[in-house]
């Protein structure tokens, strides 16, 4: 006989039930009521989850739409603008990982409506579900953090938090706990920009000592945001270096939303208003997972609690090539290496093309590219040339270089003139085109302007060996 109940009431069964209709799903705040193999639905985002009969875990089918390439590219993103972040670029046993922590599991299965509530960890030593921590490479100095929140409350988080901003930041009246917030924004000039605040601990094992770091941040909602460890202060402590970095989060609070819903009476029926718009017809707002990314040292440092999804588990150096190519892509329009000439819509104004006509790799091993510039006709004309170190000098005893007078105290006659053109000639065995003079002197490249204006070239000479 089925069991009537309120709408805020959970059915009860002295057992889960073993069958239910085939055409139906339940609703996802009543999962824990889920039998394995069961699928399960978020009404409020149409989100279908199952509970996997393996293990009874329960996971969502759009956990699966997510690409590595997506991956990759917002890490670089977020490098790009946190370049305080770093990690140990050339670890051979690290990697990279992506999860997502299900706030439901950590919470034994209660949905926290975050327009009222915080997020309140219970970590349980006994209960690792109810845990959330993991450790971290000893050469970072942190992690990203996310919380994601439903698809359908988006919107409601933003309009609030825009609504906070534009009414605090800026608040000139005598209420008290309008002041408490006004003088946040003065006080942290993040405040603004985010609207979590995390709670967490650092906690460092090092030689003959344990140490524990408490520390608070903060992060915006549906946006990936970088959280610092107190490294500096670890480096202090551990000179020598550290064994293991374990993150425990304690709490993430809500302050934003919580003040906007606790005044929304005063704020007049405009605000009531669009409020309304916004908000599900269910009344809440709820965090369903908490997304951290970071580094760790090697596989074994990998920390499985029951309550999350490693979304992506990927080794350092791979994520550094990654990153390599994607540097590469960014630097495309303004410099380009490729063997054939690149397409007009890469080859842009004001970019360059360097054209890559031979590879050369250790061994003396040597490739042409069959590239259009012939390398081979191009060292043929190179290898004719012939250098001979010498300066233009005003000395007229040196007989190894070039002499001649400075132009600012006297002109030249034309036997002079002659005669610097015929020692020049004798030089290039009377091939003067292929001249090259190193002319340190302004005043003295002017004075062989005169002497021979055409096919002269006046510059550096480079005397270091040529290459490739």
């Amino acid at each position: 006989m089925p069991v009537l109940v309120t709408t805020t009431e959970k059915p009860t069964f002295i057992a889960k039930p073993d069958m239910r209709f085939a055409t139906t799903f339940l609703s996802v705040k009543f999962r824990d009521y889920a039998v394995k193999g069961e699928s399960i639905m978020d009404k409020a985002t149409g989100e279908i989850f199952t509970k996997r009969p393996a293990d009874g875990r329960v996971v969502s089918f759009f956990q699966n739409k997510k690409y590595l390439h997506d991956l990759a590219l917002r890490l670089r993103v977020l490098l790009s603008n946190n370049e305080n972040f770093y990690y140990d670029t050339d670890s051979e046993s690290g990697y990279y990982i992506s999860t997502d922590y299900d706030s439901m599991s950590i919470m034994s299965e209660e949905r926290v409506n975050v327009l009222t509530n915080d997020f309140i960890v219970p970590n349980i030593e006994e209960e690792t579900t109810t845990q959330f921590k993991f450790y971290l490479s000893t050469n970072t100095n942190g992690f990203f953090f996310r919380c994601t929140s439903r698809d359908s409350d988006k919107a409601l988080i933003e309009f609030l938090t825009h609504e906070y901003n534009e009414r605090l930041e800026h608040y000139h009246g005598s209420d008290p706990d309008y002041i408490v917030e006004y003088n946040k924004f003065i006080n942290n000039e993040r405040w603004k920009l985010n609207n979590a605040t995390i709670e967490y601990t650092v906690k460092v094992e090092g030689p003959g000592s344990t140490k524990i770091y408490t520390c608070t941040d903060y992060a915006r909602i549906n946006e990936e945001s970088c959280i610092y460890i107190p490294y500096q202060a670890i480096r202090t402590d551990y000179p020598d270096g550290c064994s293991s970095i374990l993150v425990t989060i304690k709490s993430v609070h809500y302050d934003k939303l919580h003040f906007m819903i606790n005044h929304s009476g005063e704020f007049g029926e405009t605000f009531l208003a669009n409020y309304n718009k916004f908000v599900y017809p269910d009344g809440g707002c709820y965090i369903d997972y908490y997304n951290v990314s970071y580094f760790i040292d090697n596989s074994t440092s990998l920390l499985l609690l029951g309550n999350e999804f490693v979304i992506a588990l990927l080794e350092t150096y791979y994520i550094r090539n990654l990153m390599m190519q994607l540097v590469a892509m960014q630097n495309a329009p303004s410099m380009l290496t490729s063997i054939k000439r690149p397409d007009d819509s890469e080859f842009v104004t004001n970019s360059l093309w360097a054209e890559r006509v031979r590879d050369i790799y250790s061994g003396g091993i040597e490739v042409d590219n069959n590239t259009e510039t012939d390398i081979k006709l191009m060292e043929a004309v190179l290898s004719g040339i012939d250098y001979r170190l010498t300066i233009i000098q005003d000395d007229p005893t040196d007989i190894d270089n070039f002499y001649i007078r400075n132009r600012a105290i006297t002109s030249y006659t034309d036997e002079e003139v002659d005669g610097l053109f015929n020692t020049m000639s004798t030089l290039t065995n009377n091939n003067i085109d292929k001249l090259v003079i190193n002319a340190d002197d302004t005043q003295m490249q002017r004075a062989l302007e005169e002497v021979y204006d055409e096919g002269l070239v006046i510059g550096t000479v480079d005397t270091t060996e040529s290459s490739d």
